[in-house]
Parts: structure tokens; sequence; C-alpha cells
């Protein structure tokens, strides 16, 4: 039986402010994001789901929405963590 994974957008401290600049919907600090983010893991590795964490820097995921015409969100933000993980990144 395969697990479902759970895809967690993994934002550098350095670079979070940034991100919050441009993605509506962010926690209002990187610590705060990374306790919502801590609840979320415990949450879906209670159901057994599987976590794989995919690095998502600020320039690679704005070009991203550039060149595809979005508005940077949080689903945008899952959606891109999906595409790096499909290519294997």
């Amino acid at each position: 039986m395969t697990k479902t994974v759970f895809l967690l957008p993994v934002l550098r401290m350095d670079e979070y402010q940034t991100f919050r600049c441009d993605v509506a919907g962010l926690a209002d600090t990187f610590e705060e994001w990374c306790k919502l983010l801590a609840e979320e893991v415990a949450e879906v590795e209670k159901r057994g789901q599987t976590v794989v964490e995919i690095e998502v820097r600020h320039d690679e995921f704005m070009a991203y929405c550039r060149t595809t015409g979005q508005t940077p969100d949080l689903e945008i933000l899952l959606d891109f963590a999906e595409i790096k993980k499909a290519a294997g990144e």
C-alpha cells in the first residue's frame, strides 16, 4: 500500500519577509510559520501520511509565477512545490 505524500514547501528564514510581501496568507513571522507547519506535520503523520519537504526559493517561485501569469498565493506555492518534486528537485 502506497502512503499518501504531503508536500511541505520549506521557506528559508532569510527570505521569509520577502515571501510575505509577495505571497498572501503567510503567517506574520517566520516563527509563527514554523509553528503552523509543525502542527500540520504532526497531524499529517498521525494520519499515516509521509511528509516530503521541498525547499522553495523566493526568486525561483516568483519567476515561475511571472512565467505562468499566476498571482503568488499559498495554493500556487503548494503547486510549485509539487512541480519541483515531480522534477526531482
